[in-house]
């Protein structure tokens, strides 16, 4: 089944998915909670309504609120320490798909970009954005002028480009993946799912918060280099639950070290997504994607 016959005959579903990320998207036009609120709670109510939420999400939607307005208004340190941890955790869990109450929708099954690909999957996924919607909309500061968004431009594209180059002489000698050109029929829909499904929620979650809160809690010279270190790590060992290879998850370390650097010297979470961004269409587009079948 195509990937438009699933979203033509779940209406309600897919309706809720655009909700979804116009509560995502307009955590950049107005700060607060006052635009982007209002509208997550009808994608809520759709995606109950379409099977894609159960009354079990609501818990760890709860707890996430609960952390991140403590984050953002309680001052004493241990409070804030607590909540990190709790927000942590679960946003952990959430980007490994293990809290219950959530039924993202399958849109592209068992696809082989290339004759020498693995095959893979595509889903659209309401927990990860969620989590991603509450960290842009209440902690996670967003550009909010042009001049910025024309300065992180200015810094993406070279950066983008080195990183890059860095992962291809990697994964060429890791032998993860080769030349591979070609504009599958499905290009629109990875672009559509890697943007706001998978780019924007992993830069939200492990730059926007993960890296932050522990340069924070650190406070000293060494805190940026640990903090891009660990989440590296961590960002690395996540994607073998998905993609079960050393070199792989290796290669997405290094990967996350890249965008954790061009996060921190930034200063700005778009230059992170950017970057993640581009890296993967890159990678899609021109290259073996995921990897070898043979890997």
């Amino acid at each position: 089944m195509s990937a438009l016959s699933i979203l033509i005959q779940n209406p309600v579903a897919s309706l809720a998915f655009l909700c979804l990320l116009a509560s995502l998207i307009s955590c950049w036009f107005c700060e607060g909670y006052y635009l982007f609120a209002p509208i997550y709670v009808i994608a809520y109510v759709l995606a109950f309504a379409g099977g894609i939420v159960t009354y079990g999400s609501l818990l760890p939607l709860s707890i996430i609120l609960i952390c991140l307005l403590v984050l953002k208004f309680h001052p004493k340190r241990f409070v804030h320490l607590f909540a990190s941890m709790i927000l942590a955790i679960l946003g952990v869990f959430i980007m490994s798909h293990m809290v219950k109450g959530f039924h993202n929708l399958l849109l592209i099954d068992g696809v082989q970009y290339g004759t020498s690909s693995i095959p893979m999957n595509m889903y659209l996924n309401f927990d990860k954005v969620s989590l991603a919607t509450f960290l842009l909309g209440l902690y996670v500061p967003l550009i909010n002028n042009k001049d910025k968004w024309k300065q992180t431009f200015l810094i993406v594209i070279p950066y983008a480009a080195f990183a890059i180059i860095i992962l291809l002489f990697y994964g060429r000698a890791a032998h993860l993946f080769a030349l591979d050109i070609k504009i599958p029929s499905t290009s629109l829909y990875f672009l559509i799912i890697n943007l706001f499904f998978i780019s924007i929620p992993e830069e939200a979650f492990f730059r926007g918060f993960l890296q932050q809160e522990i340069i924070k809690g650190l406070s000293n010279k060494a805190g940026p280099f640990l903090a891009i270190l660990s989440v590296s790590i961590l960002f690395g060992i996540m994607h073998f639950f998905f993609i079960p290879n050393f070199y792989f998850v290796l290669g997405a370390t290094i990967a996350s070290l890249l965008y954790g650097t061009i996060y921190y010297f930034s200063g700005t979470i778009e230059s992170a997504i950017a970057t993640h961004f581009l890296v993967n269409v890159v990678h899609f587009f021109f290259f073996t994607y995921p990897f070898f079948q043979s890997s």
